[in-house]
């Protein structure tokens, strides 16, 4: 940050304002106003309806894209291997491709977002997209054709971290509306792309034709971004000393933190796992295993994405009334049964109908899944930047995982294609134990916070400060009566940390697991580490 210049003011009752003259990273002249009436430091300055719109286009163009990209290997496996003079299996190394990829450019992308501006790092993923995919019907052989999904799969990381990160910064603190909006694009994507494939054998006389509408899609997606700055950091608060500490816990809160941690991670893996494998694969488990035509697979295949995109819908307006645990139990099931139906309903469905059920309830009971991993793991084990970069390299290894084995699967055993109902299936059964004991472990977690906080000898329970009494009056006198909000903040003074006045709120009702609040401020109960202000993890209502 560069040098700040103090100008002392008064204010309408004659009292000091401070205003803070500084340069942010990209040379920007900012005015900081901490002690001004009203002033919400944490925004950014008011932007332009235009502005506004125009980003969103782009992101939501980029992301549609990007979920074309991702599904595009299922529609056109099948010419592609054909233009290669191979089979199916044999092009197995695109779906590695995809994972590796996916799994190397995480720390990378985040690495480069936080150095460049995030539109310029955006244009450039969309730019290499561009070319790559209008370069892929010409690769001469599955080798070169690898290493060039790579490359493009290489920058997937760094399509999303740009447009994350850029939506934090425009909505500091409420972009949650603008990420779904985002989000839901990504199954827009997923589910015409199949679509597209069709019209493009039907009107060009090939199905690889798609990959020049991708290509083109994707250059046009940079274009907004050409009329636009990159939004910039908001600007930064004032956090009292910004010393720091850590939380003491016991040995077995330790433990139960990872092991739910591990096992929120694992079931990320399954879900996506799931997800890839039948995503990746129904379209030639119908047109090889049930014999559809091109169109009635291409058609399936799209309305696994579209009921995927719809169960994200319906999960989010659920979200209010429903725990993610619960999401997620409920939904499962129905993918499962819809794994079913291949393995055990060819001779009772007609096969269109048993591949189109397959699709809907295999999609929509699989959209719950990533969302709601991460949400209850945040009621539990406040979640990281640590934490959500191994969250995006276990996906990516899910990628590989997923649609590969269902290759091999095909390839060297006598299910054929039908071992991506199986392969599916199990991960889908794996759900429930996870689910049940990271619950299990987590509400046991929750409870030696709480017995932790009442154990804690009288004489070590520092009093709060006049503050936090106007704000957060005891519940009682009595020891062991405190709220999970006074635990944080009794917790967090003994580890001699300052907790910034803008995140102590001023009606809360901590309960376990969620919590509700009125201000909007957030407290996040760091492990280890309190960096200048902290939150406590859990569903806000």
């Amino acid at each position: 940050m560069g040098k700040k210049q103090q100008q002392q003011q008064q204010n309408g009752n004659g009292e000091p304002l401070l205003h803070e003259h500084y340069q942010d990273e990209n040379g920007h002249t900012r005015v900081h106003e901490p002690n001004s009436p009203g002033s919400n430091s944490s925004d950014n300055p008011p932007l332009s309806k235009g502005y506004v719109y125009t980003c969103l286009l782009g992101y939501s163009m980029s992301f549609i894209i990007f979920g074309s990209q991702v599904s595009i290997l299922g529609p056109t496996i099948k010419p592609l291997a054909d233009r290669l003079s191979v089979d199916e299996p044999d092009l197995s190394p695109l779906f590695t491709a995809l994972g590796v990829s996916c799994i190397v450019s995480g720390t990378p992308s985040g690495w480069l977002v936080d150095r460049l501006p995030t539109h310029n790092v955006l244009v450039g993923s969309l730019v290499v997209e561009a070319v790559g995919f209008a370069l892929v019907p010409w690769m001469p052989s599955v080798a070169t054709l690898t290493a060039l999904f790579f490359l493009i799969c290489f920058t997937y990381n760094f399509t999303n971290s740009a447009v994350f990160t850029s939506l934090g910064w425009m909505f500091p603190k409420r972009a949650g509306s603008a990420l779904n909006l985002v989000l839901a694009m990504f199954g827009v994507g997923s589910f015409l792309l199949p679509l597209a494939t069709q019209i493009c054998d039907s009107f060009f006389g090939s199905p690889l034709m798609v990959f020049y509408v991708v290509s083109v899609g994707a250059a046009l997606s940079a274009v907004p971004f050409l009329f636009v700055a990159s939004p910039t950091p908001p600007p930064p608060q004032q956090y009292g000393d910004g010393e720091s500490g850590s939380l003491t816990m016991s040995k077995q809160a330790q433990l139960l933190s990872t092991v739910v941690t591990v096992l929120a991670v694992v079931l990320v893996f399954c879900t996506t796992a799931a997800e890839t494998a039948v995503g990746n694969w129904l379209y030639t488990y119908g047109v090889r295993e049930i014999g559809l035509e091109d169109h009635e697979a291409a058609f399936a295949n799209s309305s696994f994405w579209g009921f995927f995109t719809i169960g994200r819908a319906l999960g989010a307006a659920l979200s209010s009334f429903v725990s993610p645990a619960g999401l997620m139990l409920s939904a499962t099931p129905i993918a499962f049964i819809g794994t079913m139906l291949p393995i055990f309903g060819v001779q009772y469905m007609p096969g269109w109908w048993l591949v189109m059920a397959t699709a809907c309830l295999t999609g929509l009971g699989n959209s719950t899944g990533y969302a709601n991993a991460l949400s209850m793991l945040e009621r539990y084990v406040p979640v990281t930047g640590f934490i959500n970069g191994v969250f995006g390299m276990v996906a990516g290894g899910a990628c590989m995982v997923g649609p590969t084995t269902v290759a091999m699967l095909a390839k060297y055993t006598g299910l054929g294609y039908t071992a991506m109902a199986y392969v599916a299936a199990i991960f889908y059964f794996l759900h429930y134990p996870i689910i049940l004991t990271a619950v299990t472990l987590g509400n046991k977690l929750l409870g030696l916070y709480m017995e932790e906080e009442v154990n804690v000898p009288d004489e070590e329970q520092q009093p709060l400060t006049d503050a936090e009494t106007a704000h957060q009056p005891l519940m009682g006198s009595q020891r062991g009566q405190r709220t999970m909000a006074q635990y944080i903040e009794g917790s967090s003074r003994r580890a001699a940390i300052s907790i910034p006045a803008s995140a102590r709120t001023p009606r809360a009702n901590f309960q376990l697991g969620s919590y509700t609040h009125d201000s909007g401020a957030d407290l996040l109960m760091q492990r280890g580490s309190f960096p200048g202000h902290a939150r406590l993890a859990g569903s806000v209502n």
